[in-house]
C-alpha cells in the first residue's frame, strides 16, 4: 500500500487542504475544524483492504490495528509556519488575492482581490463603529457567510438596520453586515471591528478539547517505519 493511496483517500473528503509526512507520521490539513473532525470519526482505526484477497492489509507479521488518528499535537508555531507554507504555496500565483477570517474560529469568511495600489490596509473605514468598507463589486471574489439577524441601532442620526452575516463555522458570530436587506445586492459590505482577522496567528478560539488554533485543523496518522520506504505495509 503506497502512501500515495493513504493520500488519496483524504483528498477527496470535503475541506481537504494539505496532505504532509514527516518521518513516520503523516499529516492531513482541512479548512475547517468539522472537515477535519468528519475525516476523523470516518477514518478512525480504517484498515486499507488487499485488492486481490479484499482482506484487510496489516503489518509483516500480520498484527497491527487500523489507522490511528488524532489532532496535530504540534506548537502552535510549528503547525502555524506549516499552514502558512502550504497557504502560501496555494496562493502564490494569486498575490492579489486577501484572505479575510473570522478572528475566532480562522475560517475564511470573504477573499478580496485587490489591485495594486490599493492593499487592505488602505481600504476606507467607517468613523461610527470602524468597520472597514468593502466595495462588493470590485473587490470582493469570494464569499463564505450565512444570513444572521437583523439588528437596529440607535445612532445620532437616527436608527440604523444592519443585516448581518456570520461565520459559516461559528454559526451565530457576525462578521459583517449590510445596510440593505439579504434579499437585495449589496454594493457595499462592512466588516465588523475585532471580528475578523488577516493574520493566522491573530486567530483565538480553542476548540474541540484541542490545545491550539482552530484554523490549522490538522490531523495526524500514526503509520508504521515502512513509510519512510514510500511504502505503507
Amino acid at each position: 500500500m503506497s502512501i500515495a493511496q493513504v493520500e488519496q483517500l483524504f483528498s477527496v473528503e470535503e475541506g481537504f487542504f494539505a496532505f504532509r509526512t514527516v518521518r513516520h507520521m503523516v499529516f492531513v490539513d482541512f479548512k475547517s475544524i468539522p472537515a477535519a473532525s468528519a475525516a476523523m470519526r470516518k477514518y478512525q482505526n480504517h484498515f486499507f483492504t488487499d485488492p486481490k484477497t479484499n482482506a484487510p492489509i496489516t503489518n509483516p507479521n500480520g498484527t497491527g490495528s487500523g489507522m490511528l488518528i488524532d489532532y496535530d499535537k504540534d506548537p502552535t508555531s510549528k503547525r502555524n509556519a506549516n499552514y502558512n507554507r502550504q497557504a502560501m504555496k496555494e496562493f502564490k500565483d494569486d498575490a492579489l488575492i486577501v484572505r479575510v477570517m473570522c478572528s475566532t474560529c480562522g475560517s475564511v469568511v470573504i477573499k478580496l482581490r485587490l489591485p495594486p495600489p490599493i492593499t487592505f490596509a488602505t481600504l476606507p473605514v467607517r468613523k461610527t463603529d470602524h468597520s472597514i468598507v468593502i466595495d462588493t463589486e470590485q473587490y470582493v471574489c469570494g464569499l463564505s457567510v450565512a444570513r444572521g439577524e437583523i439588528k437596529k441601532l440607535k445612532r445620532t442620526a437616527g436608527i440604523e438596520t444592519q443585516y448581518r452575516f456570520n461565520c459559516k463555522e461559528c454559526v451565530t458570530l457576525p462578521v459583517a453586515y449590510s445596510s440593505v436587506p439579504f434579499e437585495q445586492t449589496t454594493k457595499l459590505m462592512y466588516l465588523m471591528a475585532d471580528a475578523y482577522t488577516t493574520d493566522l496567528n491573530r486567530v483565538r478560539r480553542t476548540t474541540d478539547g484541542w490545545d491550539g488554533l482552530s484554523f490549522a485543523t490538522s490531523l495526524s496518522l500514526s503509520l508504521p517505519p515502512s513509510l519512510t520506504r514510500g511504502v505503507l505495509w
